[in-house]
């Protein structure tokens, strides 16, 4: 089976992206989102996992395979997702104090039960660790994965069209009945939780991942030289940075709803952007993509999903304790609190996530599907 890894690598800057994007609340940054628009890069990791997974699983044949799929896919969110728990409920111990309705029994077992988001209620994915909300919807995608994958060659498109109207449906009920964009009173229904975050609205971006993949192994590639594949990779990347202008003159439609200009500043204007550069990428014939797959960039990429689960409580330690960290101001503290994000990502990764999925991976030797951890880039 082919390697992947500069889609490995490529997971490292979509988290930093996210990375940063959280960091100009606590470190005062107000020059990022003139640059780039950073919640984007969340789409970006819908799409890859769509992607990877469709490469990495083009069919499961009965019971015993879509189990290895499932047991392999537990492995590798949950035991780092509990860790990432854990750290975010011993660091950020006494803040509840803000909204304490949010924090209890109930919303809790949603968190470890990895469904916060399902519900589209403010209580139950903005407690305890917040970013853990697309793992959730992630969960959700997974265990649809194996109805999806199902006659995908000859359904993919239907697939692909239902998901579409599926976001559609969710901006037109948040439109109609005027679902109001966070409720941190009550902890109700909000636009954010039906229109960024539940399953049902992101399913399309996991889905255009699995067409793209599809595609992928169908498509012939071209013979090309390294340096014209480094052109069409350079293409690819400046695609999605022209996203960001385009973006912003999409939301600046007066006609359009805020529920839509939510899902096309979220979702919908990356997503294709998004599959381009994953798709060329993928090929690795390029100077951009080899250096992706370096040895250095892959493991970067590896603890990528560790770091975007622990960056937003390192964060948010710093912003509870300023005046720990009084000497320190924006840049300097912001990469005090990278490090310190970075290390705690490295352990997780090192001591919870890859042993997990060793442990799992061990008990499914007779599994023909089981792919090598460096093989898989993971949301």
């Amino acid at each position: 089976m082919q390697k992947l890894d500069a889609l490995t690598g490529l997971r490292f800057f979509a988290a930093l992206v996210i990375v940063i994007f959280h960091a100009q609340g606590v470190f005062h940054f107000p020059w990022i989102p003139t640059i780039f628009i950073p919640i984007q890069g969340v789409s970006f990791f819908f799409v890859l996992s769509g992607f990877i997974l469709t490469f990495r699983y083009p069919t499961l044949s009965g019971s015993t395979e879509t189990l290895a799929f499932l047991r392999s896919r537990f492995a590798r969110i949950w035991p780092a997702h509990i860790a990432a728990l854990a750290l975010a409920m011993a660091l950020l111990y006494g803040a509840s104090a803000t909204y304490p309705q949010f924090y209890s029994p109930r919303t809790l077992i949603a968190s470890v039960a990895l469904i916060q988001s399902w519900f589209g209620l403010s209580d139950y994915f903005m407690p305890y660790n917040p970013v853990s909300w697309s793992i959730s919807t992630e969960t959700a995608f997974y265990l649809l994965f194996p109805f999806l994958i199902w006659n995908f060659a000859k359904t993919w498109h239907i697939k692909l069209t239902g998901s579409l109207a599926l976001a559609l449906a969710m901006i037109f009920i948040c439109q109609h009945f005027a679902v109001p964009y966070l409720d941190l009173t009550n902890g109700g229904l909000s636009m954010l939780g039906l229109v960024y975050i539940h399953p049902a609205a992101r399913l399309f971006e996991f889905v255009l991942g699995m067409s793209a993949a599809h595609l992928w192994r169908c498509w012939p590639t071209p013979t090309l030289g390294p340096a014209m594949w480094t052109v069409i990779e350079g293409a690819a990347v400046a695609l999605v940075l022209f996203n960001v202008p385009l973006t912003g003159l999409l939301i600046d439609v007066q006609t359009l709803s805020a529920p839509a200009r939510t899902w096309i500043q979220t979702s919908g204007s990356i997503a294709l952007p998004s599959t381009v550069l994953i798709f060329v990428a993928a090929t690795g014939r390029g100077l951009i993509s080899k250096g992706l797959g370096s040895a250095v960039m892959v493991r970067l990429g590896e603890i990528s999903f560790s770091l975007y689960l622990v960056h937003f409580t390192v964060f948010r330690f710093f912003g509870n304790h300023e005046a720990i960290f009084a000497g320190l101001r924006n840049a300097p503290e912001f990469l005090l609190a990278l490090a310190a994000s970075m290390t705690l990502a490295y352990l997780i990764w090192k001591f919870v996530e890859a042993p997990s999925r060793s442990f799992i991976s061990g008990h499914s030797r007779s599994i023909s599907l089981r792919a090598r951890p460096s093989e898989l880039p993971s949301p």
